[in-house]
């Protein structure tokens, strides 16, 4: 979610999240600081892109994900100007 989303409440979206773990549902929770509704930093939207890839090759396609988004990250940290990062709950 964006940090700054106008559109969806960060409570509504921790409710959301923490009613899944509860559950046993396995999830995560992104913010993507700074960030309205629609990701508008192409980094974060690579970030999220990966992830949504990521998330259907597991439980859609029963495989691994062909790609470890947190090396991605890794990746993007070591590369770019040091924005704030997204922050993983």
């Amino acid at each position: 979610m964006g940090e700054a989303d106008p559109r969806v409440p960060r409570p509504q979206s921790e409710e959301l999240h923490m009613a899944l773990k509860k559950l046993g549902v396995p999830t995560e929770f992104i913010i993507y600081p700074g960030m309205p509704h629609a990701l508008t930093n192409p980094r974060y939207q690579l970030v999220k892109m990966v992830a949504e890839f990521q998330w259907f090759e597991k439980w859609i396609k029963g495989k691994e994900p062909w790609l470890d988004w947190k090396v991605l990250l890794d990746t993007l940290r070591e590369e770019a100007p040091k924005p704030e990062e997204p922050e993983r709950r």
